[in-house]
């Protein structure tokens, strides 16, 4: 089984956010997008595959896709305050 990012961890410091001083740093642009997944629904999924036997070699679990400009831009929306990004070179 293969899980996208945990959603309640990318707003954490080793991810490159610092919600108190409201920054995050961003290795490239922060538009590449990537498979998010509450661990709520990793164990509901889990439950319904052993229940139901109906899975393949490999599962996927994925609750959406998006980029960290994307997550940063909800991020203020729900905190009324404007997060400062830096972008750092991938070269």
């Amino acid at each position: 089984i293969m899980s996208g990012i945990f959603m309640d961890t990318i707003f954490l410091p080793w991810f490159g956010f610092d919600a108190h001083n409201g920054t995050a740093t961003v290795v490239g642009e922060g538009n590449t997008k990537f498979s998010l997944i509450r661990r709520m629904d990793v164990g509901r999924y889990v439950a319904q595959i052993i229940v139901t036997q109906d899975y393949q070699d490999i599962v996927s679990l994925s609750s959406q896709e998006m980029s960290l400009n994307e997550a940063f831009s909800i991020w203020e929306s729900v905190n009324g305050r404007r997060l400062h990004v830096s972008y750092e070179d991938l070269s």
